[in-house]
């Protein structure tokens, strides 16, 4: 379905495409109301690196604040390009998307997510039975086998860290896109071999009867897999400070999340995600699911490490035939669209 990028920008009407070949859910999951007036939208993905924004904003919808859960990243960045929102919390590679399509700007970090993406099998699988370089799985018996992913997302790039680990690339096994909850369907009645996830959907994945079992993540493979801060980028050029004051209050909520309780973020995955978690596994989230305080994050891109990062999603883009070369450069030119001035400007409200 997706086919090389001929075009300087990536279009609308791709992104639109790639939501209709399975690449996102039609509708948001969940949304908070808005107060009266003209208001802030905050887009993010319902998992835990959306907590931050849902307790800075909770007590501003007075002021025209909305908070709004999409089920994927695609999704939310299509919407973005239709400016339903002004700013975002998304996974790196349909921030990419974003950026590429030059209606996105990338102006934080909020969460360092490579523990939290999973490529599950059913327990008892065949893939189980041997390993190439430590983890489950060979050549031999991956190739030819169904594999379920969410197009253009992290658990995409954790799919194709996989097959290059075992020599192997997409024409090789039979993928198909799907939505998390297609994917959890597709485990489970046994049409997937494997599936990439992302918590919280790695959760309920173990309620799967018979047992399922982790394969990879992220960071067995490598791979740096990012949530990241976007912004519309007319937007924010003229909303500096409104931007800042949000990067403020999100920061300070993400560095006092070690104060909750667990079951305190049981509540939240509930109300705001529609995910009902035990504490014991809210807990496990908690570990592989790292959110970033302003500091962590402005190293992060200062020091080259996020760049780095986006580095490799475009290549992944680009190996896959999902952006040209030109497309590479292009993003490259530009740092990926990393702008830490937002940050700096948060940083001084301190």
């Amino acid at each position: 379905m997706f086919k090389r990028l001929l075009g300087i920008g990536l279009s609308l009407t791709l992104l639109m495409t790639m939501v209709a070949c399975g690449a996102g859910d039609t509708a948001p999951g969940s949304s908070l109301p808005a107060g009266e007036g003209p208001g802030l939208t905050v887009a993010t993905l319902n998992q835990l690196d959306a907590w931050p924004a849902y307790a800075a904003l909770q007590g501003d919808q007075a002021k025209g604040y909305d908070l709004k859960s999409y089920q994927t990243g695609i999704r939310l960045v299509e919407d973005g390009a239709l400016e339903k929102w002004q700013i975002g919390d998304v996974g790196a590679v349909p921030a990419l998307l974003g950026v590429l399509n030059r209606h996105l700007t990338i102006v934080g970090v909020a969460a360092e997510e490579s523990d939290a993406n999973w490529l599950l099998t059913k327990a008892g699988h065949p893939i189980l039975t041997e390993k190439t370089g430590g983890l489950a799985g060979t050549s031999e018996l991956v190739r030819g086998k169904t594999i379920y992913v969410t197009q253009a997302s992290s658990g995409h790039a954790l799919v194709h860290a996989y097959l290059t680990h075992l020599g192997l690339t997409e024409a090789d096994v039979n993928l198909q896109y799907g939505s998390p909850k297609e994917c959890l369907q597709a485990l489970g009645d046994g049409t997937a071999d494997l599936v990439a996830l992302w918590a919280p959907y790695t959760y309920q994945a173990e309620s799967i009867a018979g047992g399922v079992e982790q394969v990879a993540k992220g960071s067995d493979l490598g791979i740096h897999q990012y949530m990241l801060y976007v912004a519309n980028s007319t937007w924010a050029e003229n909303n500096k400070e409104v931007l800042a004051t949000f990067l403020a209050d999100v920061s300070r909520e993400a560095a006092g999340i070690d104060e909750l309780a667990d079951k305190d973020l049981v509540a939240f995955f509930k109300d705001y995600a529609g995910a009902t978690l035990t504490e014991d596994q809210v807990a496990t989230d908690r570990q592989t699911h790292r959110l970033l305080s302003l500091e962590d994050q402005l190293t992060l891109m200062e020091n080259g490490d996020l760049a780095r990062g986006m580095d490799e999603v475009a290549r992944f883009l680009t190996q896959t035939n999902r952006f040209a070369d030109r497309n590479y450069t292009e993003l490259a030119e530009k740092n990926f669209g990393i702008d830490t001035s937002y940050l700096k400007a948060a940083q001084a409200l301190q």
